[in-house]
This record gives structure tokens, C-alpha cells and sequence, in this order.
């Protein structure tokens, strides 16, 4: 295949997201000295929002593992902070990791599993996404919610809208409360993806799980906790990944107790 016929064929989320989200994520880098240091205060929100509050929160322990519950506002507060996280959205997400990736870590069927390759693990295996690659089935509860039906299906405008918006408003939302933290997001989860299966200097393993799953002190501290990954492979459902070390600090617990209708016990460990 003629190298143009692959880029036509990449998935829309490729060539209607993860690129130009990425395109504008590297011009605030370009101009962040004609914006001035003081515009990184919208990055730091909008990671918090978008990584932390959205994907680690809400996609990952909230709707993918169903951790601990929150009242309706909190939960659609969290669906569309996920949505910025520029991930897709959280019926695909939730989907990939319940069908594909829990249930079959590190085995054929775990799409970004490293073991098909480094690359891949990273960012390789969105390219290679058809549209029947990962089946919705995994995510029925979702599908029947209208909410995350609703952005499922009109996930690349409710990104975009409000982009555009910002833009017009001040070129500085656009970019650095936008656009630098949702490519950020992305390759926070990619590199978790990658380094969290994979043996190296950093990573350790508390269980011995049938997987390949480490614990990563650099991402389980500055990834929203998501790089105590070995523990988490060991209790799913366990909003609390970290805990189990004492240098294994979650921020996401300090958020979690905060938001949910009850504050939930971490598990016994």
C-alpha cells in the first residue's frame, strides 16, 4: 500500500484528533515565549482537569472499574473532563480496557500490550485502529447511559467547539488550557502503557500478577498514580492504587473521598 493510501486509511480519531491536537500542542510550545511562563497556570488546570479529574478519576476508576460512585453531576462534570483527555470517548475507552486489556493483559488480544512491540505500546496501535477493532459490547452500561452515548457520538465536535471558541476569545486558552494539556493526557496513558508492562530500572513488582504489569515510581508519582500499575492489575476494583509502599502516594486519593457520595475505603491490603 502507497504511503498516502495508509494515511487515508488511518481512523478518524488519528486525523480528526490526535493530530492536530498534537499540531497545536507543539505550536504553544513554540510560542510559549511570546505568551509569557505565566500562561503554564492554565496547562497545570487543564491537566489536573483533563488527566487527573478526568481520565485517571473518572474514565479509569470511576466508569471503567465502577470504584466508588458520585452523584450525576459529578459524573457528567467527569465524562467530559475525560473527553478533553483526548483519549476518545468513554464508552471506547472503558471498552478497550475492561474487554482488552484487563481481561487478557499482555496476551495477543491486548492491543497496546508492548509485547506486539515498544512503539506500539505507545502510540503505534492507534493507527492500526479499524472500526470493528474494539467492540462496544464491553461498555453496554455506558451505552445505554444517554450521556455517554451523547458524546460518543458527537465526540470530535464537543472538542472542537469549545477550542474554536477559546481561540477566538484569547489564543492562549486555546493553546495552553486546551491544547497542551490534552496531548499531555495522551502521552501520560501512552507512557503508562509502555513502562507499566515493561521491565526497567524504575518499575517493581508488589504481586505477582499473571501479567507483565510494574510499578513505576516516576509515573505512579506524577501520572496521577496510574504508574502503580502492578497494584492495580492486582486489585481493579480498588480505587487506591498506591499505599501498599510508603513512598506510593495516589493524588487521586485525595481527590476521590471528596467527590463521592460516600468516601469509600481503599481495600484491605
Amino acid at each position: 500500500m502507497a504511503w498516502w493510501r495508509a494515511i487515508l486509511n488511518w481512523p478518524v480519531h488519528i486525523k480528526k484528533v490526535f493530530l492536530p491536537v498534537h499540531a497545536l500542542g507543539l505550536a504553544a510550545l513554540l510560542l510559549l515565549p511570546r505568551a509569557g511562563w505565566q500562561v503554564l497556570w492554565l496547562t497545570l488546570l487543564g491537566w489536573t482537569l483533563f488527566s487527573g479529574f478526568g481520565i485517571a478519576v473518572g474514565y479509569h476508576r470511576l466508569f471503567s472499574h465502577r470504584g466508588f460512585k458520585v452523584a450525576r453531576p459529578v459524573e457528567l462534570f467527569l465524562l467530559v473532563c475525560g473527553a478533553f483527555g483526548a483519549q476518545g470517548s468513554s464508552i471506547f475507552w472503558c471498552a478497550l480496557h475492561r474487554g482488552y486489556h484487563h481481561p487478557h493483559a499482555d496476551t495477543e488480544r491486548d492491543i497496546h500490550s508492548p509485547i506486539h512491540g515498544k512503539f506500539n505500546a505507545y502510540m503505534g496501535w492507534m493507527f492500526k485502529l479499524k472500526p470493528d477493532t474494539v467492540s462496544m459490547k464491553y461498555a453496554v452500561d455506558l451505552m445505554r447511559d444517554p450521556a455517554h452515548l451523547w458524546v460518543h457520538k458527537h465526540y470530535v465536535r464537543l472538542l472542537w467547539i469549545p477550542i474554536v471558541i477559546a481561540a477566538v476569545i484569547d489564543w492562549r486558552i486555546a493553546l495552553y488550557f486546551f491544547a497542551l494539556p490534552m496531548t499531555m493526557a495522551v502521552h501520560q496513558e501512552n507512557l503508562v502503557d509502555l513502562f507499566c508492562h515493561t521491565r526497567n530500572v524504575l518499575g517493581y513488582r508488589n504481586h505477582d500478577t499473571r501479567d507483565n504489569s510494574m510499578n513505576n515510581i516516576v509515573l505512579g508519582l506524577f501520572a496521577w498514580g496510574q504508574g502503580w500499575h502492578n497494584n492495580h492489575h492486582k486489585r481493579p476494583a480498588d480505587w487506591d492504587f498506591g499505599s501498599e509502599r510508603w513512598y506510593e502516594f495516589d493524588p487521586c486519593r485525595l481527590i476521590i473521598p471528596l467527590i463521592a457520595r460516600r468516601a469509600p475505603a481503599a481495600a484491605a491490603q
